[in-house]
């Protein structure tokens, strides 16, 4: 990913965005309760905790979670978002702007308790989410965590989401703005990575069948199916089913 010519949101439009966004779709709406309830349990965060939140945007995780640890580092690409995360989130957040793609983390050896990365990884290509996993592993202090969440390369609408990914890129183009590719891998890619880097304790759920995709106002989905996607999504999330969902977040402990 050639991060210096992507074209990055404004922090301000993308929260409107992003709250428009949970408020209007019941089915993204239940994801991001869902997502944010398996991250809270699973990182178990304690009020002496140090908290990475890798690609953190304008704060929105970090602000989630702020009164329940003790500090927050954000970093992100873009010096805009550190900048607003730093008022929004408010004094225990510290901000850095980061380039992950040489595939380094900018931190001392066992200096984090817990990793957050929404969202991030699927920015990159193999390699370097192969070396950025390993970065993750080297600054964990001992019983450390990491969660992360991703885009599932065995998406069973897969083609779907292809075409409309396809023409939101050529969009792009013809507005002059450059979209990044998500690099798609399997659930076994990163519980494999995982253990090979001594992760002991990993777990995952699915996200959602349905995905927000398309031009403008364009849908792959009529609103009378969402009720239909919604109980799919609910039933099969924390499943063997889930493997075959849009994408994943998972969990792992040392």
């Amino acid at each position: 990913m050639n991060s210096s010519k992507l074209v990055v949101w404004n922090p301000q439009l993308f929260k409107e965005h992003y709250e428009t966004s949970i408020s209007n779709n019941s089915i993204l709406s239940a994801l991001e309760k869902r997502k944010f309830d398996f991250l809270v349990k699973e990182l178990k965060l304690k009020t002496t905790d140090v908290i990475l939140d890798v690609g953190c945007g304008y704060g929105r995780f970090s602000k989630l979670i702020r009164d329940d640890v003790g500090q927050i580092v954000g970093i992100d690409i873009n010096p805009e978002n550190i900048s607003y995360a730093k008022e929004y989130v408010g004094s225990k957040f510290q901000g850095m702007v980061v380039d992950l793609s040489a595939g380094v983390l900018p931190f001392e050896n066992k200096s984090v308790d817990k990793i957050v990365i929404d969202n991030v990884l699927m920015f990159f290509n193999k390699d370097i989410q192969s070396e950025l996993l390993k970065e993750i592993r080297r600054i964990l202090k001992e019983n450390g965590v990491v969660a992360f969440n991703t885009e599932n390369s065995s998406y069973i609408l897969g083609l779907l989401s292809y075409i409309f990914s396809s023409l939101y890129r050529t969009k792009a183009k013809l507005q002059g703005k450059i979209s990044p590719v998500h690099n798609k891998f399997p659930l076994d890619f990163y519980e494999r990575k995982l253990n090979e880097l001594g992760f002991t304790h990993i777990v995952s759920i699915g996200d959602t069948f349905y995905r927000k995709m398309g031009i403008g106002g364009i849908e792959i989905f009529p609103g009378f199916l969402h009720p239909y996607i919604k109980k799919l999504d609910q039933k099969y999330f924390n499943t063997v089913r889930k493997e075959g969902m849009a994408s994943f977040t998972i969990a792992a402990s040392l």
